[in-house]
């Protein structure tokens, strides 16, 4: 898997800041800047998904 980290907090595939979709597609391959360049793999989280992930964190914060 690759270790791209990420700081798209909404991201589905977010996971403590690094992304783990396996095959990562970046768009913007006409860029002349890093700024114009974005994850063609976005999948935003359900609120449902986010609340989820806040307990986990919580949770590992705990023990």
């Amino acid at each position: 898997m690759t270790n791209l980290e990420c700081n798209v907090k909404n991201c589905y595939y977010n996971k403590s800041s690094k992304c783990c979709r396996d095959g990562i597609n970046v768009e913007g391959q006409d860029a002349t800047v890093i700024d114009a360049t974005y994850c063609g793999d976005f999948k935003e989280k359900t609120e449902a998904q986010q609340h989820k992930h806040v307990i986990a964190v919580q949770a590992r914060r705990i023990h």
